[in-house]
Parts: C-alpha cells; structure tokens; sequence
C-alpha cells in the first residue's frame, strides 16, 4: 500500500512538472516576444522624446529672437490713442458693467 501511495505522489508531482514545463514554453515565450516589442517602443519613444527637447529648445530661441525689442515693430503715429479724458460709456456694450468697465479703463481702454 505504501508502494502505491509513493507511486501516486510520483507520478503527481511528475505531471505538475511537465504541466510547468509546457506552460514555460507557451507562455514564456510569448512574454520574451512581448519584451521586445516593448523595448522597441521604449527606444522610440525616447527618440521622439529627444526630438520634442530639440524642438522645444528651437522654439525658446525664437521666441526669445522674436521678443528683443529691436525685432518688435513700434507702433505708428498715425494710430489714435483714447485718453481718460475723452472715455466713453462702455456700459452700453452689452455684456459691460461697471466693475468690467473699470478694469477695461485700467488697461487703457477707453473707447
């Protein structure tokens, strides 16, 4: 009875083996093909990446080109300019009232 008993055990413990060994074959694999395709992702990414810094830094200097007063034109006389003294009612714009009225007339707009 014994023998039987060390026989079953065996042959148990030699199924659960074989079943680990082919589940490695079908299912590790797979996870070895999935690495890679994620490490080629990961090497574009980065790429791309390095790309958007290279950009990034060329759009700061233009920018920085852009806004040296030099490059800014000025503005041309013949341009009328409203003073606080000839400032119209903009409460009759729909939409206006008086607290937007005094925020329009502290950034210079009076007409």
């Amino acid at each position: 009875m014994i023998y039987l008993a060390w026989q079953t055990l065996f042959w148990l413990i030699l199924a659960f083996l074989f079943g680990l060994f082919i589940g490695w074959l079908i299912w590790g694999r797979r996870s070895y093909a999935e690495a890679g395709d994620l490490r080629l992702q990961i090497r574009d990414l980065k790429d791309d990446l390095t790309k958007c810094h290279d950009n990034l830094e060329l759009y700061k200097k233009e920018l920085e080109e852009a806004c040296r007063e030099e490059s800014v034109p000025a503005l041309p006389s013949s341009i009328p300019f409203a003073r606080p003294e000839d400032a119209d009612d903009l409460k009759e714009i729909l939409g206006v009232g008086p607290f937007l009225e005094k925020k329009l007339n502290a950034f210079g707009i009076y007409t």
